[in-house]
């Protein structure tokens, strides 16, 4: 398994909203799983570029989904990211690792390794609710 970051940027309602999570990846023969224990959000691809690009098709559409639903706040806190001056910060992963199972699963049971890489930039327009 890999641990790495995701950094994207996405238009919401003509504003660009960068944005970096820490993202676990580890193989699931015959898939590679992308996992984001800070919003609980998942995906899997045949290969390494494939599921990368999947992880950020289904980031964006989280972030549409909540915001349309006007709900993007309310699933951060739920997720345990604190406002602090003006910013959303996600929890750590020792914060993580306390109230979620799948993540501690992952970290107990899969070969895991440390490794820095940019996902792909997420070009996604998105209407503002």
């Amino acid at each position: 398994m890999d641990k790495q970051h995701f950094k994207a940027q996405v238009n919401i309602g003509g504003v660009l909203v960068n944005t970096s999570l820490e993202i676990v990846f580890f193989r699931e023969s015959p898939y590679y799983i992308a996992y984001c224990p800070a919003l609980d959000i998942s995906a899997a691809g045949k290969t390494q570029k494939q599921v990368k690009e999947e992880f950020a098709q289904v980031f964006a559409e989280y972030a549409e989904d909540c915001i349309k639903r006007n709900t993007l706040r309310e699933d951060l806190q739920a997720h345990g990211w604190v406002l602090q001056e003006g910013a959303y910060t996600a929890p750590t992963m020792t914060q993580m690792l306390i109230g979620n199972d799948t993540l501690r699963d992952i970290i107990d049971n899969k070969d895991y390794r440390k490794q820095m890489v940019v996902l792909p930039q997420v070009q996604h327009t998105m209407a503002m609710a």
